[in-house]
């Protein structure tokens, strides 16, 4: 029988920023979650996760329970030795809505935005302040997150047991150049030039209810899981 597997949603500070990040596991213990390597009785293997866009660490929560559930099957088919599988998805900064009571506190505001080489930074801080350093380590990354993945392993090989890095339908170069980069970049730019116009554009979404939701997201997206990951 497999064991149980839990997931924690926290808000915490990153380089003095708060952030909302979820984590997946068999236990979610204190002693589990403790940052400090263990040595030779660490059984815990670490997997995580930097989203491409947009980068709501809820998005994954299917997944991640998937992966872990797998990795459990696995253990139990092989007779191999438990351990603890812990799966970490960190949220890109201001693409989750900060909660009322956090609106004025930390380093940064709501309305703030934030190029990609500050989301970077952001990683390695989450790396370097919360991640545990446990036996094993495994990072993936999707889309645009493969590329913030790539420009934090440098700097976190000599720190953490790095296992294996996988990017998911990657997004490393040449973006502009794609055909969709080409298709949007016009749109895009404008859109960042003028925030007025992105927010008179998606407002409107916030005030639509669940149900309606749900129902615009089936147009291109099937499947009860899909749905619970997004609104559950």
């Amino acid at each position: 029988m497999l064991r149980e597997i839990s997931r924690r949603v926290d808000w915490v500070l990153v380089g003095g920023r708060w952030t909302r990040v979820s984590v997946i596991g068999t236990s979610l213990s204190n002693d589990i979650l403790d940052r400090e390597s263990k040595g030779d009785l660490d059984n815990r293997v670490v997997i995580l996760m930097i989203p491409g866009n947009p980068g709501n660490e809820g998005f994954y929560a299917d997944f991640g329970q998937r992966v872990v559930k797998s990795l459990l099957s696995r253990e139990e088919r092989m007779g191999d030795r438990k351990r603890h599988y812990l799966f970490y998805t960190v949220s890109h900064l201001n693409h989750v809505a900060l909660p009322p009571e956090l609106k004025n506190s930390g380093k940064h505001k709501h309305y703030d935005r934030f190029q990609l080489d500050a989301q970077v930074q952001h990683k390695l801080d989450f790396v370097r302040e919360h991640l545990p350093k446990a036996q094993k380590v495994y990072v993936l990354g999707h889309s645009i997150g493969s590329y913030m993945m790539l420009r934090i392993l440098p700097y976190i090989k000599d720190d953490f047991n790095i296992k294996k890095a996988i990017g998911l339908f990657p997004t490393v170069e040449k973006m502009a150049d794609s055909p969709n980069g080409l298709r949007l970049k016009r749109v895009l730019a404008t859109l960042d030039a003028n925030d007025w116009l992105a927010k008179a554009v998606s407002f409107w979404l916030d005030c639509l209810p669940v149900g309606v939701k749900k129902w615009l997201v089936t147009w291109n997206l099937t499947g009860d899981t899909v749905i619970c990951s997004l609104f559950g």
